[in-house]
């Protein structure tokens, strides 16, 4: 198969702009619902920030001697993939170093998103990888109906994060 991806390069990312913008409690105060959705490419200061927040590094070391990331995983095991979904093609994010990598190249917006969704500029596709996560002995249970449990958790954590 042709993934195109000699067209594509890598998208180093800008540093994350942390300072600045509403409060949290601003921000829900004047949540709602749009779907009109712009055509308009996002800034890469705006995809930067926001694939940040998203799963970003916010600390050199966390738990079991990873960095520390924007968003919780089951035992730190950071198993979670965030891909970008563009009009030029689908990028892997990449924490560190904070690039995307070309994965393949062609517009597949509309098969990554939720009805009038096709349109918008980007969507994020959040992929747990089970093979990365940690079964080791200081891990509190390395058998898989426990993983199951913790990942399906840590979706709607993620989900209900990235709604705010």
């Amino acid at each position: 198969m042709d993934t195109g991806l000699e067209a594509l390069k890598p998208i180093k990312l800008l540093p994350p702009e942390k300072d600045g913008g509403k409060s949290v409690l601003a921000a829900l105060q004047e949540r709602r619902t749009v779907r009109r959705i712009s055509r308009e490419p996002l800034p890469l200061q705006t995809i930067s920030t926001l694939l940040w927040a998203a799963f970003g590094v916010n600390r050199e070391e966390s738990l079991f001697g990873k960095p520390g990331r924007t968003a919780a995983s089951a035992s730190n095991s950071q198993e979670i993939d965030l891909y970008v979904v563009m009009a030029e093609g689908v990028y892997l994010y990449e924490a560190i170093p904070h690039i995307l990598t070309p994965v393949i190249s062609g517009d597949f917006r509309p098969l990554a998103s939720y009805r009038g969704m096709a349109r918008a500029p980007l969507s994020i596709i959040y992929v747990v990888d089970l093979t990365q996560y940690d079964t080791s002995e200081k891990q509190p249970d390395p058998y898989r109906e426990k993983r199951v449990k913790l990942q399906q958790r840590e979706e709607g954590q993620i989900f209900n994060v990235d709604m705010l």
